[in-house]
């Protein structure tokens, strides 16, 4: 088989392959799948945004944290010694 005829036979199982899906989509168990993926990705999303809100808030603790312990190295430097 050619290069050429590689890629019309690749192009047609394309076609055939989409035309099969969308003709799966819009019978009842494919709405029905195609909901639960949805309602997947929704709560996809939703647990994403919340790891990412408990990430930020840990990475706003340690800067606060390594802050607080640059002033207390600051205070015991500026401290002339006994």
């Amino acid at each position: 088989m050619s290069g050429n005829q590689k890629l019309v036979a690749g192009l047609l199982l394309g076609a055939v392959a989409g035309a099969a899906l969308a003709l799966f989509l819009k019978t009842e168990k494919g709405k029905q799948v195609l909901d639960q993926v949805k309602e997947g990705g929704e709560d996809l999303r939703e647990e994403l945004a919340s790891k990412l809100r408990e990430f930020d808030s840990s990475v706003n603790q340690l800067l606060e944290k390594g802050k607080a312990f640059i002033d207390e190295l600051e205070q015991k430097v500026k401290q002339p010694s006994a």
